[in-house]
């Protein structure tokens, strides 16, 4: 230690890089760690029974490829209806569509800012969408059926709405885009998650949402929700045959829908998680090389300016293995320093980028354990070639080197 503090400026100087080399492993993995547990939750609230049908994105030819560009056409509401009468699985099944993406909702004197999102949907809706009403009711049939104006609401707006005037929200009457509606229930608070935050959402009867927002050639989605989680993949085959059916495709030609399954999403999930993990890791490696190449040049220089304590110790008495021994911890107790430092930085760079996203706090223990042990790795092979040199040394010609 008191060789460490005689050299601090190169011994910090070391501590640092090995520590950037282990933050960049933690902090990246803790961030993912805690993005995927957060993506999880809010996936999982779906159900893994789910899938859901879309209108399928367009697709874009560039330079002097054949493919040409393709815009496919929307998923209207007569196919929707039809697809639900005509699917004969075992399941519950929903019809949405978005009115608004930047909505702004008032009561009174006070508003939203524009970024509420307003959902058409029907019945099925908020459980086929893992949500649940926490104050007040769903809508009756009598109100989907007859397309009232009735609303749910998510708790981040009714905390914005009525929260100072500490109002029940429901059986009042807001504003929606100017227009009047009154509210029958609030939303489970949910949390927010890459953009998914079912806080911030009003969810309107789809026949009034039809009415009042959108035209006839508005896209929409079909939501399904198996009863027997096991028979998914038998599910999403017929509703494939249901949907190609109902969109009048020949056998030749290719969906113009795309299915998504909720467990699709973990996989995919898992994937990219994979990859920032490999370049995590290739960052950590690089670095942590030019690390053990700087504290091998350092321990180096020690040994050089030591060389006449290094005699004094063995011609009283000193093994070369004491004398190999001492340089060795030195360099594995820097090592460690750097890598405690770097494993606090990494959680703390980690968590700080999953609270920016709104996620969950998290620590990737294995990757903190595997950490100490890289370091005590990088310590033993950078302090091995100068601790060799070190216990070399004729006693006699260092004794005489300065």
């Amino acid at each position: 230690m008191s060789s460490i503090r005689g050299n601090m400026l190169r011994s910090v100087l070391t501590m640092l890089i090995i520590a950037f080399g282990i933050m960049a492993i933690v902090g990246t993995l803790t961030a993912v760690e805690a993005l995927k547990v957060s993506l999880t939750e809010s996936f999982s609230s779906l159900g893994a029974n789910t899938f859901n049908i879309r209108n399928r994105a367009s697709s874009m030819g560039f330079g002097r490829s054949r493919n040409k560009s393709v815009v496919y056409r929307t998923i209207t509401y007569s196919e929707a209806r039809q697809f639900e009468q005509s699917y004969s699985f075992p399941s519950r099944i929903s019809i949405t569509t978005n009115c608004s993406g930047n909505a702004i909702l008032k009561f009174e004197d006070e508003k939203t800012n524009p970024n509420v999102m307003v959902i058409g949907g029907n019945e099925n809706y908020l459980a086929n969408s893992g949500l649940k009403v926490d104050n007040g009711r769903n809508f009756s049939s009598t109100e989907l059926n007859s397309g009232n104006a009735v609303c749910i609401i998510g708790s981040e707006v009714a905390t914005t709405l009525f929260g100072k005037s500490k109002m029940d929200p429901t059986q009042n009457t807001i504003s929606i885009q100017d227009k009047k509606y009154r509210v029958v229930g609030v939303l489970a608070k949910a949390g927010s998650s890459m953009g998914f935050n079912p806080d911030r959402w009003c969810v309107i009867p789809l026949t009034n949402a039809r009415s009042e927002f959108v035209s006839e050639n508005s896209s929409y989605a079909v939501n399904v929700a198996v009863n027997d989680v096991e028979r998914l993949d038998a599910a999403v085959d017929e509703a494939t045959g249901v949907m190609r059916n109902v969109r009048n495709l020949r056998l030749s030609e290719e969906n113009n829908f795309q299915i998504s399954r909720s467990d699709s999403f973990a996989t995919k999930l898992d994937d990219l998680a994979g990859y920032a993990r490999i370049f995590a890791i290739l960052v950590g490696i690089i670095t942590l090389l030019g690390a053990s190449v700087g504290l091998m040049n350092i321990m180096l220089v020690s040994v050089t300016e030591r060389t006449h304590e290094i005699g004094i110790r063995k011609a009283l008495g000193a093994k070369s293995d004491s004398i190999r021994q001492q340089f060795l911890i030195e360099a594995i107790v820097i090592c460690q320093f750097g890598g405690l430092f770097g494993i606090i930085l990494g959680v703390l760079v980690g968590n700080i980028i999953s609270v920016i996203f709104k996620s969950h706090f998290a620590v990737p223990w294995i990757w903190v354990i595997g950490s100490y042990f890289i370091c005590l790795l990088v310590g033993v092979l950078a302090g091995f070639f100068p601790a060799r040199k070190a216990a070399n040394l004729n006693p006699i010609e260092s004794l005489r080197y300065e």
